[in-house]
């Protein structure tokens, strides 16, 4: 590869081995990595792991943004075939959207990440091989692209929204010869998979409840999380304004009384001094009352005064729902290959049919009381 141009922002063109200039910008000069930012539009195209400039070797890790979209106005221009290099780890936002002409494209072992809306109405693209090693896929990546049939690795940890929808929102019937654990018959539509395919995958793929429990909790983990920490937060804003509140009873008790108590006649008077700053408004960097200092008090934001939560296990009324659990009841379909067998509940203390299982209560957030 022979740089033929370039420019002050790192942007650079090159010749392929077909002959065929592509455009690129470095993305890391101390890793020498580049991303492809546009193409021909040709039948085949192939795109090399390496390209020089400056005499220097970079290393093609990236499809960028819209790089070879032929957008909408020329849909009918675009590649049949794109060669990508075992270098690329990432593909970007459009890359692809609106190449109603390809028909094949390989996705590296190397994959991490394929962005919004990379292969939207690429209508011709009836299958494509994602590998295991791949973390996500974004939001409509795949929408109203021509695929039949899905191959999900393992390695999956986010699937955008309607990632493989049809276009309005509509989820699409699939065979799916391999789906991970966190894509299941409660959450497939919002991927954009109906929930016929799955029932179908699962009923000759049973899973194991303990997967299907593990599943759901990585999933909910992070809500759970922040729930925790905005309760932790209200907490000790909670604590923070009840601290501010006595000291400043004390302090107006003794600007108040120390006139009065010290029988000094003729002396200023003590009555706090505030600075406004707007109408019905107080300075609260430069407020004083008895000595105490606002701004050296802790931080109390407008709501903090109206927490009453007592945290974790403080509670004092069983909540209905769960009758205390923290659990509520949930059956999911599992398929006809496992109708009539039956497992035991650590919940309910006894056997019950597959497919019977707890989420965590959404009316206590799984504390078991309100």
């Amino acid at each position: 590869m022979v740089a033929v141009g370039a420019d002050k922002a790192i942007k650079f063109k090159a010749v392929n081995d077909q002959g065929y200039t592509l455009k690129y910008a470095v993305l890391s000069e101390a890793q020498h990595t580049v991303e492809l930012t546009d193409g021909p539009r040709e039948d085949i195209l192939i795109i090399p792991q390496f390209v020089i400039y400056n005499n220097e070797t970079y290393t093609v890790t990236r499809i960028g943004d819209k790089a070879l979209s032929p957008g909408n106005a020329n849909f009918k221009r675009g590649n049949v075939e794109v060669v990508l290099p075992a270098s690329i780890t990432e593909i970007g936002y459009k890359a692809f959207a609106a190449n109603r002409k390809l028909k094949r494209i390989n996705i590296p072992s190397g994959i991490k990440r394929i962005e919004g809306y990379a292969f939207w109405c690429c209508d011709g693209l009836l299958e494509i091989d994602l590998p295991e090693g791949l973390i996500e896929i974004g939001r409509h990546a795949f929408l109203d692209a021509g695929l039949k049939s899905l191959k999900i690795p393992n390695s999956i940890k986010i699937v955008g929204e309607l990632a493989f929808s049809k276009w309005g929102g509509i989820a699409r019937d699939f065979y799916l010869e391999n789906i991970p654990n966190i894509i299941t018959t409660a959450n497939c539509e919002e991927m954009g998979i109906s929930r016929s395919s799955v029932e179908a995958y699962l009923a000759e793929h049973p899973r194991n409840f303990q997967h299907q429990q593990d599943a759901q909790e990585m999933l909910s983990q992070d809500n759970e999380e922040r729930e925790w920490q905005e309760e932790e937060e209200a907490q000790r804003r909670g604590a923070a304004a009840a601290a501010f509140g006595m000291k400043l009873g004390q302090a107006l008790g003794q600007s108040i009384a120390g006139p009065a108590l010290s029988g000094n006649q003729g002396t200023t008077s003590r009555t706090p001094q505030m600075n406004k700053t707007r109408k019905g408004g107080l300075n609260i960097d430069n407020s004083s009352v008895g000595g105490v200092k606002a701004k050296d008090l802790p931080h109390v934001s407008d709501d903090a005064s109206s927490s009453t939560s007592t945290g974790k296990g403080g509670g004092t009324r069983k909540c209905r729902v769960c009758d205390g659990t923290g659990q509520e009841y949930h059956e999911q379909y599992m398929g006809s290959a496992v109708a009539g067998k039956k497992k035991y509940c650590d919940v309910c203390k006894k056997d019950v049919v597959m497919g019977h299982t707890h989420r965590r209560c959404e009316t206590c957030k799984g504390k078991g009381y309100l």
